[in-house]
């Protein structure tokens, strides 16, 4: 993908880049928690121990009630730590499957996929879903699907790094990127991860 042209129309710089993408999504097998599911995940990732065998994604569905039934993972590339490969991020769900019996499901990707969190920064304040549509119709992309989710990642380094929020799956055409960038930027979104399937995984960040 070429830079983005017209004068920087979003706020975001290109950051750590990998030329491919990885995706993955799995049953909960049985309605669970936000809470419960992410322990089960950091107790794998305790498991094994290595700070270069990390997860994140985002878990769909919103609140604390146990009605959590389905995850996504994918690629958010670390300059610590680099970017696993496809067969690492296999391994990786492979493990899920055997160690907590949830299954793999079959994935329609979109040709763009960016987990977005819905919090102004780190720890300001939480936008709503519609806030979320109606900053996306204004900044002229109301055609991307949005999936309520929140976002996770958990990484070892010297023990469990666990960081959650809530936020949303944006999907839909490359060619809706540059205004999905807008939106994010309007949320309060310091960095975010996009998805081009099969291209690239690109981090953006302020």
């Amino acid at each position: 993908m070429s830079e983005q042209s017209s004068a920087e129309s979003h706020p975001y710089s290109r950051g750590l880049r990998a030329d491919y993408t990885w995706s993955a999504r799995f049953n909960l097998g049985y309605p669970s928690s936000l809470e419960s599911a992410l322990t089960r995940l950091g107790g794998l990732v305790i498991r094994y121990a290595d700070p270069e065998w990390p997860m994140s994604g985002a878990v769909l569905g919103a609140g604390n009630a146990e009605d959590r039934t389905a995850l996504v993972l994918g690629l958010d590339p670390s300059r610590s730590f680099g970017t696993p490969d496809t067969d690492r991020c296999e391994e990786i769900a492979t493990k899920i499957t055997s160690s907590l019996g949830w299954q793999r499901q079959p994935e329609d990707l979109p040709e763009m996929r960016i987990i977005l969190g819905r919090r102004i920064g780190y720890e300001g304040q939480e936008h709503s879903m519609e806030t979320v549509r109606n900053l996306a119709v204004a900044h002229g992309c109301g055609n991307l699907a949005l999936t309520e989710a929140d976002l996770f990642s958990l990484r070892y380094v010297d023990g469990l790094r666990k960081y959650h929020e809530p936020g949303v799956v944006v999907e839909g055409p490359a060619s809706s990127l540059t205004a999905a960038l807008q939106t994010a930027a309007a949320i309060g979104q310091e960095r975010l991860v996009a998805e081009i399937t099969d291209v690239e995984t690109q981090v953006w960040q302020q």
